[in-house]
């Protein structure tokens, strides 16, 4: 939405950062789209996954721990792909 209406193309939008392979070591991109839904994704971080996932970070928990509800995409070591939880299994 804010591409057509802001006209600025380089923003992180649905897309996330159009290099990367370019970010610093310590940043990693977390797709999101599979959890949050809507036309305008901005409180993705109430999604009760999400927020854990961000917990863990500060908590210092590794990229690649099991622990967390994300798998990589297999594309660079600091993409990763959020895992759909099935609602009726989900504490949540």
């Amino acid at each position: 939405m804010s591409d057509a209406t802001k006209g600025n193309p380089e923003r992180l939008g649905a897309n996330g950062a159009a290099h990367p392979d370019l970010l610093y070591n310590k940043i990693c991109q977390i797709d999101c789209t599979d959890v949050v839904t809507g036309i305008a994704q901005h409180s993705y971080y109430l999604n009760g996954s999400i927020n854990e996932d961000i917990k863990q970070s500060i908590e210092g928990f590794t990229q690649d721990d099991p622990r967390r509800q994300r798998v990589t995409t297999g594309e660079l070591p600091n993409v990763w792909k959020m895992k759909k939880i099935d609602s009726k299994h989900s504490n949540n």
